[in-house]
């Protein structure tokens, strides 16, 4: 999609600077840096250290080309994380143009950012892997298996604006059946990513 970003998370050697104060001084320290430079090359910092996980946002012009890259430091569930969407991507094909093309839509509307109350790619990939899985694996849920993937779209746009409950249900696609209600009431919608198992839309 034109104009997405790089995700970029360097590790570092020592194990006690694994912290978030750290993390966040070095946000700072970075964009401090990258500004004193005052090289062309690297436009529009912004330090988010106000996030769960504190990153700098950046774009990076290189021969012509403008890439927006989001870089943090110690982010060790990256490759996992990666390895287990192209599981599910491997698994159900259908998640990658559907994904591609809400994704889209959502860019189009602004509302492609969970820092300006947006919904984020990782918990727009959820959902939709989430609904896929429902399809295709569990024959107790009342929706009918379809191919076409205009249908899937049409069926994911109306189950999620009008069947799913944000307020009592929570989505983790580790589980056979991902759609779990809960006794309590959710205050955001909760989204367990399958590897950190914290949720994802905060």
């Amino acid at each position: 999609i034109e104009s997405s970003d790089i995700d970029l998370s360097i590790e570092l050697i020592n194990k006690n600077s694994n912290t978030i104060p750290v993390i966040e001084s070095l946000i700072n320290s970075l964009y401090i840096h990258l500004t004193s430079l005052n090289n062309p090359t690297f436009t529009n910092l912004n330090p988010i250290t106000t996030a769960r996980v504190p990153i700098l946002k950046l774009e990076m012009n290189y021969e012509q080309t403008l890439t927006k890259i989001d870089l943090t430091f110690n982010l060790t569930t990256c490759i996992p994380s990666m390895e287990y969407n192209n599981t599910l991507l491997q698994t159900y094909p259908e998640i990658k143009p559907l994904y591609m093309l809400i994704k889209l839509l959502l860019k189009k509307q602004k509302l492609n950012n969970s820092f300006e109350g947006g919904l984020s790619s990782h918990s727009l990939f959820l959902m939709i892997s989430s609904y896929i899985k429902v399809l295709k694996t569990n024959t107790h849920i009342n929706i009918s298996f379809k191919q076409n993937l205009g249908d899937f779209l049409i069926d994911i746009f109306h189950f999620y604006g009008t069947f799913f409950n944000y307020n009592k249900t929570l989505i983790d696609i580790t589980k056979d059946y991902p759609y779990i209600i809960t006794d309590r009431i959710l205050k955001i919608p909760l989204f367990i990513d399958p590897i950190s198992k914290i949720n994802t839309a905060k």
